[in-house]
């Protein structure tokens, strides 16, 4: 996703318009001290900026270009594309974690595979982090219930339902039903003489 918010500008100017060529430039300059930052944090991290400090340094590049003399309306491009450019990188980042919890579910529905009386393990105890360092995932165990969930940190969807909630649970099936006696058949009445 970082590659993709470092070549946009690219894509955006492709026209080599003479008179973009050095907002094209700064632009490429901003956006990768953007993914340059990003890309040292972790997504965990990154959920606690604000969009403001996310793209502070691509604010700084176009500052400095501003006082150097360029025009300060083609920062409106940029105003523009961050938004979204934002909720892209915090949804990878998500994604991220998703995916590691994935893994977690798949490494315990293994080791309840492979034990002897199907139950799910008592202890699990991969359960740090590797996408959020810091972060750990709990985990519980109940006969045949489990759930496991990310304890981290992390930022909730822009849009409710488009991602995956960042816990999993198994419940214990339901009791089997009761059997119960067919009804008795109701005598028919004596015939009349």
């Amino acid at each position: 996703m970082l590659d993709a918010v470092q070549a946009e500008p690219y894509f955006t100017h492709r026209a080599r318009d003479p008179s973009l060529e050095s907002f094209r430039e700064v632009q490429f300059r901003a956006w990768h001290a953007v993914a340059e930052r990003v890309q040292s944090l972790s997504p965990c991290e990154v959920s606690r900026l604000s969009d403001e400090e996310i793209w502070k340094p691509a604010s700084e590049e176009l500052k400095r270009w501003e006082e150097a003399g360029g025009d300060p309306q083609y920062r409106m491009a940029n105003d523009m594309a961050w938004p979204n450019l934002t909720a892209a990188v915090r949804r990878a980042g998500r994604n991220l974690v998703d995916r590691e919890l994935t893994v977690r579910i798949l490494e315990l529905r293994l080791e309840r595979a492979a034990s002897r009386d199907g139950r799910w393990p008592e202890k699990f105890f991969d359960t740090e982090s590797r996408i959020c360092p810091g972060s750990a995932y709990q985990y519980q165990a109940r006969g045949a219930a489990m759930s496991i969930r990310f304890a981290g940190s992390i930022d909730e969807p822009a849009t409710p339902g488009l991602s995956l909630p960042l816990v999993f649970e198994v419940r214990p099936p339901p009791p089997p039903p009761t059997p119960t006696r067919p009804p008795r058949p109701k005598a028919a009445p004596a015939p009349r003489p």
